[in-house]
């Protein structure tokens, strides 16, 4: 389907399609489509800021951290043999959001079992972006300063300083069989940085354990030379038996952290640093074939960020679970549930830098 012209001005004989605004935005979207959108929410962000927003707190913090993003873009949704896709184009982010393309290897670093994975790079200024942003807007609140002055005294410096040493990320989830794991690799951009901000972190851990009550223990163990820091929160009014009114409701919660000479790895649970530690790039997600060949297909490993979920692996890893704790429960789901689930396969989404145009395909593959 093509050849919708919407126009661009009621009483203009120029269409939207023709406008030279939008046609570095457009020309790179495919000619067969089922639905096609433009947007450009310019000059509503600027209505937006007018009249009593301008003088709300923070207005003009966030009017500049908004001049920097991408207010307009395009899309299409295709359908294609086994996938749908959804290619979608906007300008590129300028100033601290800015983003490259970069083979960064990460998913070589990431267990081949990994049913989630996410990456992108230039995490810290963006991050550090935002941070000084709220701060900034919660200064101008009463008692905002105060409350700021006590958090960054508890944490022992700024807090954009707990971020901004952050460079590259790969954020990763699975499931083993018996429990879910899931973690973050970063690559510092400052590895000095990241250490004393570990240190830091640990120290306020430590504190935690000066009250029992409050049922945190902190530990560490050696695994190959690297150490790692497990803190363990145990609920201690949790029941042996799990709560009807939660029932997934962990009565335990581990979160784990090591630096290494050139990484940063944090895990939720037990099961993830330790892997990341000992992973080699043979048994990696990198050489699995359902995220390569998914990856290459949308242009291959050097862009701007990466999103990948095996949709089967971690429909099957919630029947496992939820088949263990309510058996009787499953029979409804596999009768009416089910055979909607059953021909998804995985989700990818690559973003790609062209120039002065951001390209993402989002892609959701199907048996």
């Amino acid at each position: 389907m093509r050849g919708l012209t919407p126009s661009a001005h009621a009483n203009s004989s120029t269409t939207l399609s023709e406008a030279g605004s939008v046609t570095s935005l457009t020309d790179s979207l495919p000619d067969e489509w089922l639905v096609y959108g433009i947007y450009d929410f310019t000059d509503v962000l600027a209505s937006a800021f007018e009249g009593p927003a301008a003088a709300s707190p923070g207005a003009d913090v966030m009017r500049g951290l908004m001049a920097s993003q991408s207010l307009r873009g395009a899309m299409a949704l295709t359908v294609d043999g086994d996938r749908v896709s959804l290619p979608m184009t906007s300008d590129v982010p300028t100033g601290a959001f800015t983003v490259t393309n970069a083979d960064r290897g990460l998913a070589d670093e990431v267990p081949g079992d990994a049913l989630y994975y996410a990456e992108g790079g230039n995490v810290g200024e963006s991050l550090s972006t935002l941070v000084r942003t709220l701060k900034e807007a919660l200064a101008t609140m009463p008692e905002g300063a105060g409350q700021l002055d006590m958090a960054e005294g508890a944490l022992g410096g700024n807090l954009e300083e707990l971020v901004e040493w952050i460079g590259d990320v790969a954020t990763v989830g699975g499931f083993d069989g018996e429990q879910p794991w899931g973690g973050a690799i970063i690559v510092p951009t400052d590895m000095e940085s990241a250490r004393r901000t570990m240190d830091r972190l640990e120290s306020l851990a430590g504190l935690t354990t000066l009250d029992p009550s409050i049922g945190i223990t902190v530990d560490q163990r050696d695994v190959g030379g690297v150490e790692i820091t497990s803190l363990t929160w145990h609920d201690p009014n949790a029941s042996t038996e799990p709560s009807e009114a939660m029932p997934l409701a962990p009565p335990e919660v581990v979160i784990e952290w090591a630096v290494t000479d050139d990484r940063v790895l944090l895990g939720v649970g037990d099961r993830f640093v330790e892997r990341a530690l000992g992973q080699d790039a043979a048994g990696s997600l990198a050489e699995t074939a359902g995220y390569s060949d998914a990856v290459a297909d949308l242009g291959g490993s050097s862009n701007a960020g990466v999103t990948w979920v095996d949709l089967r692996g971690l429909r099957l890893a919630v029947e496992t679970t939820l088949g263990a704790m309510d058996p009787s429960g499953m029979e409804m789901y596999e009768t009416e549930v089910l055979p909607w689930l059953e021909p998804l396969d995985r989700f990818v989404s690559v973003v790609r830098v062209d120039g002065d145009v951001l390209h993402t395909d989002a892609v959701l593959l199907v048996d």
